[in-house]
């Protein structure tokens, strides 16, 4: 079955930056239908998550951060791929109360973890904390 984009119309009216947590907006858009559209390298549509998915996702994200030890104010280093994860832990950090950090660069997002959570119980558990928010990773074959 083909996967079908998230519309861009909804009867649920569009509102611009009148929000004043970036949660409160996500739990706007999660009443109505549109969403995030993930591509492959070949834009092909390979994921489709809409708004009310991406935040039942990071609510329970939320709860396993809240879990770990996150108080709000704490800052999570996230590495930034394109993707639903990098989106509900993201969304989560926020729900937690934290303050989402994200680069790019493998590297520098663990030394910032590190040099910016040595304080927290999180210090040195990088990877159980990836471990238990993600899922198990699956084998593509090749």
């Amino acid at each position: 079955m083909a996967l079908v984009p998230t519309p861009t119309v909804d009867v649920l009216p569009r509102r611009m930056a009148d929000f004043d947590t970036l949660g409160a907006a996500l739990d706007y858009a999660a009443q109505g239908v549109r969403g995030l559209n993930f591509h492959d390298a070949r834009g092909n549509l390979a994921r489709v998550y809409p708004h009310s998915e991406l935040r039942a996702d990071a609510l329970a994200n939320a709860g396993r951060l809240i879990g770990m030890g996150i108080a709000p104010g704490d800052r999570i280093a996230l590495i930034a791929e394109t993707g639903p994860h990098f989106a509900a832990l993201f969304f989560g950090a926020v729900y937690a109360g934290g303050e989402p950090s994200a680069s790019d660069d493998a590297e520098t997002a663990a030394f910032y973890t590190l040099a910016e959570m040595v304080e927290m119980p999180l210090a040195g558990d990088v990877f159980e904390v990836a471990e238990a928010l993600l899922p198990p990773a699956q084998d593509t074959g090749r």
